[in-house]
């Protein structure tokens, strides 16, 4: 009935695009439109064997902090990236040959490994046979035998066990004989 303006209102919304690159995701607030001045925090998700390196994009906090909260005044696109964890594998023999060596080493999560001794190592008048194995921390933990083969997923010790024979050496002098056990 009148002469008359509209203005339409309008009100800012900002995408957030939070995504992980290989060997994890993220959980937190879903990826959308937001209104301007939102909150929204997300976490960085590793999968197993592997763990949260940094954040690259439009994030506000520490990029080494896994939970990043982001106030949408702008688009934020950011990416989690994740590394695979490096475990020791730490092998000790008192006797024999240890393949590989004794001593410490490190490997990728889910590495999988071949370990073995010689059977036996003499010395002089002294033998010490291989009797097997135990291993602490990681799986299988015990075993005979001199070879053993096993997939790297914790830190480990690895011991192989010996056990010890000693020379029985019976002679006789002139003019007679020794019996009994060979």
């Amino acid at each position: 009935t009148n002469n008359a303006v509209l203005t339409w209102g309008w009100s800012t919304n900002y995408m957030l695009d939070a995504s992980a690159d290989l060997n994890g995701s993220v959980s937190g607030s879903a990826n959308g439109f937001y209104a301007d001045g939102t909150s929204a925090t997300v976490t960085a998700i590793p999968d197993q064997g592997y763990h949260f390196t940094n954040w690259t994009g439009d994030f506000t906090g520490p990029a080494t902090s896994a939970t990043q909260t982001v106030i949408l005044d702008q688009p934020r696109a950011l990416v989690a990236h994740f590394a695979v964890d490096r475990l020791t594998l730490e092998i000790v023999s008192e006797h024999g040959v240890a393949n590989p060596l004794v001593g410490l080493y490190t490997h990728d999560y889910g590495s999988s490994l071949t370990n073995r001794v010689t059977a036996m190592e003499t010395l002089v008048d002294t033998q010490y046979v291989s009797t097997g194995w135990r291993m602490v921390g990681n799986v299988p933990f015990q075993g005979s035998g001199t070879n053993m083969t096993m997939v790297h997923t914790n830190n480990a010790v690895l011991t192989w066990g010996w056990s010890t024979n000693y020379m029985l050496d019976a002679t006789a002098d002139l003019n007679g004989s020794v019996s009994g056990s060979a």
